[in-house]
């Protein structure tokens, strides 16, 4: 690592994500100019060729190790960070995000100095302009792929605009062909107009920052008009082609929102603003204690009056259930709009949506990565002036050396110029200084306020985990009604308290304003078995009856914000006046909800205040107990038999199913292949799942920021299953369980499956001792699935489809061979083996000590482990590829599987006469990869015996930094070890050296040359 050296990491957070925080240009001003050196990543996906960047002076390299400034758009994987260097991106962390403070800890754990773009403003300090930042491509891209959006809805309604011809900012090559597209648009505005239903189109923009101003310079190329929004009433009596060739755009600023104080505010926008608006764009800044620009209920209030104009929403701002209530999911480049229907709360975001009733909702959160030309220009030109500063400050200085304290009122301007002149190598600017969030393991004492946010998130969410540990089944209710001058929500708190074995936490309360207006109150429900639960909500059921209040089932989680919620009508004023609610079936009704899903087709079970139906309730209850399993380490909720109301499945009018039942599933390892599976699984909307890893935090860390999943820490041994109690428990909890562990612990997890009637599925070959299980497997109807070939089994699935194929077309099959591999890109296999670790190092080590069978002319061919390395040939894969094949293991057991012969038999003189001649499976690597390991197996590097201390002086020293008790590994695990880490591949390449050496001597050659030592090298 060398000061002076800029890195620029190749960005993989989204397929989407093309820009880089600088360009060519800037390049060449750093190395020309300021004489730095630049390392640039590969990346075939970025907006900039390599080839550019190389022409600009950089070192095009996957390795940017010597740089001590590592430059980046997106978060860096926690696992990607490399120890004392200085990094600059977008890290999402001064909010305290909780999904991303795993990377803090690993940005702290790696005495990383992290410099945030968005922190960089223009005298250091919090709330000052920014410098560095990307707003209006934001607001560019946001406005141009939402008018196309809403060009295609409008054609769904039936009717055809202009908007229609517009594409999506990404189709665009530059800033010059979306401008002139959607010119062309107003240009047709301007001469045919909109269609009259639809005007006068009027465009709201919050806001008047960047973002805002993004959007506005997309809306001021159509044939416009500004207008205040006291002046919006007016617009509603214009005609002719005033009103319906162009559209009117109406900027809202925090003056008509709320002031510096929001607490002494509410907002008046769906009152003055909202019933003209035919399109919204959220632009401005938004926090929790902000009053929201638009709820649920003034959303659903116009509509139900008639005055909702609001066809679509283009939330640029992206604050979940934020300024805008009825944001409930971030959208994607590729799927970018959601339908948002006020008269049933509930969402339509799979299949159609274009067609569906409601308002269209735009909700990308990295628009800028549409136009990644111009917003990495724009980034680099501001971005260049603290460059040369950031390169050449040591990553390690501490933040006293970095200049003046930024929180003195005392450190003025002249102060910051002193020092700036003073010449330390270390000084950085004040912008860049106010920006650095930790330092040498450290938190900046301007971020320190993350660590107490942190502590305040982590702690509810204990307490919240420890309430429910404590309770078997637990649901969440929602009071609507006048609860306090009625006198509702003593009555209810004091029935669940009757209730023995029940408790219940207030978790919210919504006051009416007045009189008039209802209050709102969230309830979870908590008792130690579905009965005394059902129990429990009869009670407050009762309790409200008597006062006119609704109660509302919201779903088997205290935390239901993501669960939308069924409207249903508002209350009279006066309990007293409250007229006669009819009976309903509620039994039945009740039942063809839980059927169709465990929490209905909106998210919400209304339980009517006159219902006594007690065979409702117990579905309601079953249904949503069943919806969100018990976390990790609490018992199992109980299941709805089988035949019942909660556990059949309600045909539509299809004549199909409406949906899915729930699954929980238990994952157990939280590895390396747990996260792309985890992405999965969570695919399916009824699924939750429990990460089960022995690593303290890892699987709350994986965890973190997905809905429904459930972080567990639990050790796994290969003991038996009576040592294993915690682990059994959560086998019976759930479904179905997936082993991602090591394979030897795949037949003790299999032994809790059986012994609980789970199903199983494990990413590892059949071994022996799990062949055993089989026909106690068979016998209870439990499914075992190992992994099939190569993974995911593509190896014996594509074999057999081959063999099919031939035997379809009257061919007969004299031999049969596959070969395969997972091998890295060839410009990435650069180092000795030409291979990467993508799995365990010591795995790979090992299985290249494995011995082989195979079949060839007929007969047995036999390689013992010692021999395998030796065996290896040349195979031929195209003219590009220069590769070598192994045997791969015992071939000959899969001659019955393919249906080749007898595994017993296949290659002996027992086998037919027309038998096969040729039965062979290869594992492929780069050319060369045999003799090297070979070498390494030749000194001992491969051998997986413990060595004494004494008998080895690689693993005397190995042990020694270890953890001085001077016991000494095996060589096959300190050569894992070591080449697992390419900064210790050098150490690797000396030791065997040394290896050879004595073995050399002790033969009595000559050693290694220097010449020799550096070849090997």
């Amino acid at each position: 690592m060398s000061v002076g050296v800029v890195g620029i990491r190749r960005e993989d957070k989204s397929i989407w994500e093309r820009r880089v925080a600088l360009t060519p240009d800037n390049v060449r001003e750093l190395v020309s100019t300021h004489g730095l050196r630049v390392l640039v990543q590969p990346s075939p996906r970025r907006v900039f060729d390599d080839s550019e960047y190389a022409a600009a002076g950089a070192e095009v390299t996957e390795d940017l190790s010597p740089a001590a400034t590592i430059l980046g758009v997106k978060e860096v994987p926690p696992s990607a960070l490399l120890k004392d260097r200085t990094y600059v991106f977008f890290s999402h962390t001064i909010k305290a995000q909780p999904y991303n403070m795993p990377l803090l800890d690993r940005i702290l754990e790696q005495r990383v100095r992290l410099v945030d773009y968005e922190c960089i403003t223009k005298t250091g300090r919090r709330g000052d302009p920014r410098l560095v930042a990307f707003g209006r491509f934001a607001g560019i891209a946001g406005a141009v792929d939402f008018l196309r959006g809403m060009g295609e809805r409008l054609l769904h309604q039936g009717f055809n605009t202009p908007m229609l011809a517009l594409g999506s900012t990404y189709m665009y090559p530059n800033e010059a062909a979306w401008r002139t597209a959607v010119k062309a648009c107003g240009q047709r505005i301007a001469d045919v107009g909109l269609p009259e239903e639809l005007c006068p189109y009027v465009c709201t923009v919050t806001g008047r920052g960047n973002v805002s101003k993004g959007v506005q310079e997309i809306l001021e190329l159509l044939p416009h008009k500004r207008v205040a929004p006291e002046d919006l009433p007016s617009l509603m009596e214009l005609s002719g082609p005033e009103r319906t060739r162009q559209i009117f755009i109406c900027e809202t600023s925090w003056q008509h929102m709320f002031h510096e104080h929001p607490e002494r505010y509410e907002s008046v926008f769906h009152q003055r603003v909202a019933p003209y608006t035919s399109a919204l764009f959220v632009c401005h800044y938004w926090e929790a204690r902000f009053p929201r620009t638009l709820t649920v209920k003034q959303t659903q209030r116009l509509h139900s009056e008639g005055r909702l104009r609001l066809s679509g929403v283009c939330d640029i701002s992206c604050d979940m259930r934020g300024a805008v209530e009825f944001l409930t999911t971030f959208t994607s480049i590729e799927r970018p709009f959601y339908v948002w229907d006020p008269a049933t709360d509930s969402s339509h975001t799979d299949g159609d949506i274009m067609g569906a009733p409601g308002i269209l909702y735009h909700a990308v959160d990295h628009l800028p990565s549409e136009c990644p030309l111009e917003a990495s220009q724009h980034f680099g030109h501001c971005l260049m002036p603290f460059v040369p500063a950031l390169a050449r400050s040591s990553p390690t200085a501490p933040i006293s050396a970095l200049g003046p304290d930024l929180n003195n009122d005392d450190e003025d301007a002249a102060a910051e110029e002193a020092a700036a002149a003073a010449g330390s190598a270390d000084f950085l600017p004040a912008p860049i200084r106010g920006a650095v969030v930790t330092a040498c393991g450290e938190m900046a004492p301007q971020f320190r306020y993350i660590l107490r946010l942190r502590a305040a998130h982590e702690a509810a969410a204990h307490k919240r985990v420890a309430r429910l540990r404590r309770r078997e089944s637990f649901v969440t209710l929602r009071l609507r009604g006048h609860l306090f001058d009625s006198g509702a929500i003593n009555l209810v708190l004091d029935a669940v308290e009757a209730v023995e074995g029940a408790s219940c936490d207030l978790t919210s309360v919504a006051v009416g304003k007045s009189g008039v207006h209802e209050s709102e109150a969230k309830l979870s429900l908590f008792a130690g078995n579905p009965g005394e639960l059902s129990h429990a909500v009869r009670a407050v059921v009762e309790a409200a009856r008597s006062k006119s209040t609704r109660v509302e089932v919201t779903g088997g989680d205290e935390d239901d914000d993501a669960l939308p919620a069924s409207p249903s009508a508002r209350a009279p004023a006066s309990p007293e006046a409250s007229p006669a609610v009819p009976d309903i079936d509620f039994a039945a009704a009740a039942a063809a909800a839980a059927a169709a899903h465990p929490l209905g087709p909106t998210g919400g079970m209304s339980l009517d205040a006159t219902t006594s139906d007690d065979s409702g309730i117990d579905a309601m209850v079953a249904a949503s107990a069943r919806h969100h399993p018990t976390p990790a380490g609490g018992s199992a909720a109980r299941r709805p038999a089988a035949g019942s109301a909660a556990a059949s499945a309600a045909p539509d009018s299809a004549g199909g199913l409406r949906s899915s039942p729930p699954k929980r599933i238990l994952l157990l390892g939280a590895g390396m292949m747990t996260k792309p599976l985890l992405r999965y699984l969570l695919r399916r909307p009824n699924n939750t799942i429990t990460v089960c890893s022995g690593i303290p935090g890892e699987a709350a860390a994986l965890c973190a920021g997905r809905p429904r999943t459930f972080p567990k820490d639990l050790s796994i041994s290969a003991n038996s299953m009576e040592d294993q109690p915690e682990l059994r428990a959560l086998v019976a909890s759930h479904d179905i369980a997936v082993s991602l562990l090591p394979a030897f612990l795949h037949v003790s997890v299999a032994r809790q499956c059986l012994a609980e009637g789970r199903h199983l599925v494990t990413a590892s070959y059949v071994s022996d001792e799990m062949a055993t299980l089989d026909e106690e497997a068979k016998a209870r109807g439990i499914l075992l699935l190992n992994e099939m070939g190569v993974d995911p089994g593509f190896d014996h699935m594509s074999a057999m489809r081959m063999i099919a194929a031939a035997r379809d077309a009257g061919e007969r099959i004299v031999g049969f061979s596959s070969s395969t591999g997972g091998l890295p890109a060839p410009e990435a296999a650069n180092n000795p083996l030409g291979y990467k670790f993508s799995w365990s190092p010591r795995g790979a080590l090992v299985a290249a000590r494995n011995a082989a069978l195979f079949v060839a002319d007929g007969a047995r061919v036999t390689v013992p482990s010692a021999h395998l390395l030796a065996t290896a040939k040349p195979f031929r894969a195209g003219r590009g590829f220069a590769l070598e094949v192994l045997p791969n293991r015992d071939s000959c057991k899969y001659a019955s599987k393919y249906g080749l012969g007898e595994d017993d038999t296949v290659g002996t003189d027992k086998a037919p006469a027309d038998g096969i001649a040729g039965l062979f499976r290869g594992t492929l690597r780069y050319a060369g990869f045999s003799r090297q390991l070979l070498a390494l197996a030749a000194l001992g590097l491969l051998d997986a015996e413990p060595a004494g201390a004494g008998t080895d002086p690689i693993l005397d020293a190995a042990a020694a930094a270890a953890d001085g008790s001077g016991a000494a590994p095996s060589l096959l695990e300190w050569t894992a070890s070591k080449a697992g880490t390419a900064a210790d591949a050098d150490a690797v390449v000396a030791a065997a050296c040394d290896k050879a050496d004595a073995v050399l001597a002790e033969a009595g050659s000559t050693p290694l040359t220097a010449e020799q030592r550096s070849r090997s090298a």
